[in-house]
């Protein structure tokens, strides 16, 4: 059976939504682990963080949380919202 043009429509609106709540559970989860982690969040990483809409660099992130020793290692500030993250 062939879909029409709503049933496209509506299927990428669905994925859309998808993606966005997907990425606002990645954003809330890194939020809410660093300050668990390394207390209170200067607003330009809280800024940084939730103007992110990319879902890989978030993961990177919250894998990093693991491994830094002090907030500076999670690298998250001037420039990494443009992927500038990985020197």
């Amino acid at each position: 059976m062939a879909k029409t043009m709503a049933d496209l429509l509506m299927e990428e609106g669905e994925q859309k939504g998808e993606r966005k709540g997907e990425l606002r559970a990645r954003q809330q989860t890194l939020l809410r682990q660093l300050g668990r982690r390394f207390g209170e969040l200067p607003p330009r990483v809280v800024e940084v963080i939730e103007s992110t809409e990319d879902i890989e660099q978030l993961d990177k992130w919250l894998e990093r949380i693991l491994a830094a020793a002090t907030f500076a290692e999670m690298e998250i500030g001037a420039g990494a919202s443009e992927g500038e993250d990985d020197r």
